[in-house]
């Protein structure tokens, strides 16, 4: 059978694969023989049977995928104010201009001609 991603299929086909898995394998027949079946690697195979010892037949059912709810990315309710970010601010101007390679108070060493930041 030609291997087909598990994720894209519906949850419910996913659960029939695995339930075919396990039946599969009580059977007696190897992972190999099972993935070339089924159209899964060997890994996803042994993985599923792997559930199904831990768990019995609950672990052969779709979990939630994604983060837990109220985590992840679009969650930026409960940061706090950080202030205006869109705009960043240069550093304190000094009103010095670099005649030489010296470094001024704030430890830097601009070109010759250039502002000192400090």
């Amino acid at each position: 059978m030609k291997h087909v991603d598990m994720r894209k299929l519906p949850a419910a086909a996913q659960e029939e694969r695995r339930r075919q898995v396990i039946g599969l394998r009580q059977a007696g027949l190897t992972y190999g023989a099972i993935a070339a079946q089924v159209g899964l690697t060997q890994t996803g195979v042994f993985d599923i049977c792997k559930r199904y010892a831990e768990r019995g037949a609950a672990g052969l059912k779709t979990g939630q995928r994604g983060p837990d709810p109220g985590y992840g990315r679009g969650v930026v309710q409960n940061l706090p104010f950080l202030g205006d970010t869109s705009v960043r601010k240069a550093p304190a101007y000094e009103g010095r201009i670099a005649t030489g390679r010296v470094s001024c108070a704030g430890g830097c060493a601009p070109p010759r001609g250039q502002a000192c930041w400090g």
